[in-house]
Formats: structure tokens, C-alpha cells, sequence
């Protein structure tokens, strides 16, 4: 089953061919191309943003609270549109210093620059989720905004959810699936050779 495609007036490009957007990752996105979906690398994609290219995808920051607002406008006191989950890739149309534009899952609108985190695009491979070194069973681990315990939870994957690994940082990974971006903790993933 696919995910719906991202519903904006924004055309998505690849390779000069207007493709529907079906799920956007850090480093790869799954397209419609010619009725088939593809799984490509998201830096081959064209947004038509007007940010620098290395700005144009980035993640929902609020490891506090789990949300950020999306406004109609680039302004605190901007209509506020809908919440923005934490660890959600999005796509930047605007780049700014203070309020970016972005669509997150075809809804447009503008979000703090500082709810917003680039990372690197360039994976280590793929993981399983685990506990106690099973991938099989009904347990969820919990997946976190920032490297950290006490960062706000965005999502809970089961053990032997398959993720794709950027990279381990003081007993953390920086794992994604399914268009969620986050970290969990070394001893929840089996890192696949």
C-alpha cells in the first residue's frame, strides 16, 4: 500500500519528467514514474524551491514539545494551520532566516527556521529494530527527535522494522523509515553487514 502523494501545486521533477511524490526521505524517495513507483536518491529530485540545494529537504525539530505550527504567513502572529510532527521529512520551497515556507505532506505553509534540521544524505545501511538482540516479536521501541532519552518520542516501530542507518553517534543511531527521521538508542538496532 502506498502513502498518498504529496498533494501541493508544487511539481515534482525527476530526470525532467514531472513525477508524483509518494514518499520523501533524507537521502531516498519513493516516485510514481510512467505508473511505477521508483525509489530514488532525493538529491536527484527538482521541488522547484527556490533553497540552496543542500537546504531543500530537511526534518521537523521539536524535541521538546513533539509539534511545530504551521502558519499562513512568515510571521509568529500568522494563522496557524496545522501542527507539524516532530522527525517528518519535508520539503523547504523558501529558505529564511527566521520562517522558512515548506510542504510537509502537500500542505504549504511557514514554520520556524529553527524547527527545522538538516542532516547529512548519505546512509551507512540498514538496520532492524530490535530487543535483547531478537528482531522477531511484538515489542515497540521507541523512536526520539534528538540523541536523547529525554527528547520528545516520534513514532514506535516494532522489532524487525527494517531502517535505513546515517550513522551512530554516543550510543545513539540517526535511523529512517517510512519518511520519519530520528535516533534510537545502539542497543535497539541490529545493524545488517
Amino acid at each position: 500500500m502506498t502513502q498518498k502523494a504529496i498533494k501541493d501545486d508544487a511539481v515534482v521533477r525527476y530526470s525532467n519528467e514531472a513525477v508524483h511524490l509518494i514518499r520523501l526521505g533524507v537521502a531516498t524517495s519513493t516516485v510514481l514514474l510512467n505508473g511505477e513507483e521508483k525509489e530514488v536518491p532525493t538529491f536527484e529530485l527538482d521541488f522547484g524551491s527556490t533553497a540552496e540545494k543542500e537546504k531543500q529537504v530537511a526534518v521537523i525539530h521539536a524535541p521538546k514539545t513533539g509539534k511545530c505550527t504551521l502558519r499562513a504567513k512568515a510571521s509568529d502572529s500568522g494563522k496557524a494551520l496545522q501542527k507539524c510532527k516532530a522527525g517528518t521529512v519535508v520539503i523547504v520551497l523558501e529558505y529564511g532566516r527566521n520562517f522558512c515556507k515548506i510542504s510537509d505532506d502537500g500542505d504549504v505553509g511557514y514554520v520556524q527556521t529553527d524547527c527545522l534540521k538538516w542532516y547529512d544524505a548519505e546512509t551507512e545501511g540498514t538496520g532492524l529494530l530490535s530487543y535483547n538482540g531478537r528482531t522477531t516479536g511484538s515489542t515497540t521501541i521507541n523512536v526520539r527527535n534528538t540523541p536523547s532519552g529525554d527528547s520528545a518520542k516520534i513514532a514506535e516501530w516494532e522489532t524487525g522494522t527494517q531502517v535505513e542507518v546515517f550513522g551512530l553517534e554516543k550510543g545513539w543511531y540517526e535511523i529512517e523509515y517510512k519518511g520519519i527521521h530520528g535516533f534510537v538508542m545502539e542497543k535497539f538496532l541490529t545493524v545488517e553487514k
